[in-house]
């Protein structure tokens, strides 16, 4: 451990890459990497590069309490991780998962609280992302422990229908054991539908309130799976089919229509209606794609303004540039609706 300080910038011995130093806790050297990426590592795994006297001051808070890092010119909130309770049987054992929660914000019906859980016996070093269309957000880095939870952000109606998913990058370990950690890559989809209705939220353990909860390393159990089948029962009985797909198995007709997409919709914003269709969009092409049997889509997104239509061809030249597409038959939908083929 000698020679090595918080805020001192070292490179790793054994690997490429370096970083500055963060904190130094129960003998292992916390390592923030230019990618954005705590990592614990041993003091002697490391050579110091350049001393702290010579770095940005202004980098780090040594601060275990706050378990926080004020980067250069940010003024947001530190976070601070807190420990949760099981609101339903407190002898309950941890479920070893991690958990991106969405939870309605008090005294703000259009806001959502945007929250990442540690309900495992492991330590979690992490970097969340968002991406919105084909750009990514960068939203937190840190440590998060295990049985604690943080709050990220506070998030609009408006930014949450803009998420096409969220990505989660880090390391799980377990500091007293001496190994190397686990690394952990997981992008989950998310359908802003979901998000901005609350009548989808859920009962758990982590909250007082109910919240929407994504399952990071057991998605298979994820029990936000029931809600979301039947979410799409409900979209599939409200869309009115133009034509029987039984004399066209190899062609399915997509509704975009917001009415065919939520009931209540009244309160939704010109701007919020057109990321939902779009995010629907994205999912059907995903979905077909991989399904051998279809191999025409048309997407009925009506005449109108032409809004949805700009921007649903816009998509598919920039992200589904290898998938040929056309104006479909007008004499089925007019004017309304675009052909994608994806298989001939």
């Amino acid at each position: 451990m000698a020679n090595i300080e918080v805020g001192d910038k070292v490179r790793f011995l054994n690997e490429v890459g370096q970083g500055i130093v963060t904190r130094i806790q129960n003998k292992l050297v916390y390592v923030l990497t230019d990618e954005g990426f705590e990592i614990p590592v041993q003091a002697n795994q490391l050579v110091v590069v350049e001393k702290v006297s010579n770095t940005q001051s202004a980098i780090i808070i040594n601060d275990a309490d706050t378990m926080n890092y004020n980067y250069a010119e940010r003024d947001d909130k530190y976070y601070e991780p807190e420990t949760f309770e099981n609101q339903s049987d407190k002898s309950e054992p941890l479920s070893n998962d991690l958990y991106v929660a969405f939870v309605p914000t008090q005294g703000k019906a259009e806001y959502r609280d945007l929250f990442l859980i540690n309900d495992s016996e492991h330590n979690f070093t992490f970097c969340l992302f968002v991406r919105k269309n084909n750009d990514y957000e960068f939203l937190e880095t840190g440590l998060l422990e295990s049985g604690t939870k943080v709050f990220i952000k506070e998030l609009s109606k408006e930014e949450v229908a803009q998420i096409v998913n969220i990505t989660l990058q880090g390391v799980i370990y377990r500091p007293e054991e001496n190994k190397v950690g686990k690394l952990l890559n997981k992008e989950l989809k998310v359908n802003a539908l979901y998000l901005l209705n609350i009548s989808y939220f859920n009962e758990n353990d982590f909250f007082d309130e109910p919240a929407f909860l994504f399952s990071v390393l057991q998605a298979e159990k994820n029990q936000q799976l029931i809600k979301q089948q039947k979410l799409e029962e409900d979209i599939k009985e409200t869309i009115k089919p133009i034509k029987e797909n039984v004399e066209k198995p190899d062609l399915v007709e997509v509704d975009l229509h917001i009415h065919a997409l939520v009931d209540d919709y009244k309160d939704l914003t010109p701007s919020e209606m057109l990321h939902m269709q779009l995010s629907h969009f994205r999912k059907k092409m995903e979905e077909y794609i991989l399904t051998p049997t279809v191999k025409k889509v048309v997407f009925i997104h009506g005449v109108g303004n032409g809004t949805l239509k700009i921007e649903l061809r816009r998509i598919l030249s920039r992200e589904y540039a290898h998938y040929d597409y056309q104006d479909a038959s007008y004499q089925e939908y007019g004017f309304g609706a675009t052909m994608v083929i994806l298989r001939k």
